[in-house]
């Protein structure tokens, strides 16, 4: 099992996937040595005879996953009586290298399906281990598997509650595809009640908080139940901003926030503080081309987006401002 799993670390470390070629191609006919551009280059001409001995295929990869994980969790130690407590830590460290190794591998492939599947065979002898559990959450989330990354990272949220990351990634996972509003407030609240041991990630505690009440406001059929939600937002926003006022997300959304309620002074003071915290984001730079065209200055917005569109030339809104300023209705009509 040693010997394995330090073959494993020297393919990981040394090998240069830029010179590995397919084992049913032909193998190259010169060395990556001869590049002309490489610095340490001789005239040798390093001709390959032979193709490397490697099985193709994912099956015999998969095979070989498989036997590799069988001998891990074969040697894990599953006893809890105290007499087996030191073996136990042992088997399990070693696993934990395997399953790391496991994970640069996958991950290296965009293999997140097959490493949460492998990840899951793991929680046999993963009790109250965190590693193993977060190392799961996210493979999960790279899977796409969200509900279940929820799930397990509640279980990570038990084993180590004094870490604020991770309500807030199961805070973000809710208020991202899932839309589990209730509980993505109920993760944002974590960090915010927990007190001085996370007092650095308050400000992001609010903000989660703040996007929560906006999207349950964006979501609300009556009138008055979107103002009351708009206004817990916008003093989510305000505290995070008080409370981190170098971060250019907390005055965005606050500016945001503003917007949304038609405040388009205070939005224009905020998401120019924004700008000058972050100079180059995209979403602020498209916040004030909106908010200056709201006010009808549409020379000044055109010209943010002349700015931004060096950057991002991927944004869409200039037509309908050279329209407006310059009446190109060839450009506005480009827009339908």
């Amino acid at each position: 099992m040693t010997i394995a799993r330090q073959l494993a670390e020297i393919l990981l470390r040394g090998m240069c996937e830029q010179s590995y070629w397919n084992p049913l191609d032909d193998p190259p006919h010169q060395s990556p040595l001869d590049d002309p551009l490489w610095k340490g280059a001789n005239t040798k001409n390093y001709a390959l005879s032979r193709r490397p001995r490697v099985y193709s295929g994912e099956k015999v990869i998969d095979f070989e996953r498989q036997q590799f994980l069988r001998k891990a969790n074969r040697d894990a130690v599953l006893s809890r009586i105290p007499e087996h407590r030191n073996d136990r830590i042992i088997s399990l460290q070693s696993a934990s290298v395997v399953y790391d190794l496991l994970t640069i591998a996958l991950g290296r492939r965009g293999q997140y399906e097959m490493l949460s599947e492998c990840l899951e065979r793991a929680m046999k002898f993963a009790f109250e281990e965190f590693h193993l559990w977060y190392q799961f959450a996210l493979s999960l989330m790279a899977a796409g598997k969200s509900a279940r990354a929820v799930k397990v990272l509640k279980e990570c949220i038990r084993l180590k509650p004094d870490d604020a990351t991770i309500p807030l990634l199961a805070a973000k996972l809710c208020m991202g595809s899932l839309h589990w509003l209730e509980e993505a407030e109920r993760f944002a609240r974590m960090v915010v009640d927990v007190g001085d041991k996370t007092s650095e990630f308050k400000a992001k505690g609010y903000l989660a908080l703040g996007l929560t009440y906006s999207l349950q406001a964006t979501d609300a059929s009556l009138r008055g139940m979107q103002e009351v939600l708009q206004r817990k937002a916008l003093l989510a926003f305000q505290r995070a901003h008080t409370l981190s006022p170098t971060d250019h997300l907390a005055a965005f959304y606050l500016a945001l926030q503003f917007a949304i309620s038609r405040q388009i002074p205070e939005a224009l003071g905020y998401v120019r503080q924004a700008l000058q915290l972050q100079g180059d984001d995209a979403n602020s730079l498209h916040l004030l081309a909106l908010l200056l065209s709201a006010q009808k200055h549409y020379h000044d917005a055109l010209n943010i987006i002349d700015m931004a569109l060096s950057e991002y030339p991927e944004n869409f809104i200039k037509p309908k401002l050279s329209y407006l300023v310059n009446n190109d209705l060839e450009s506005y009509l480009f827009l339908f």
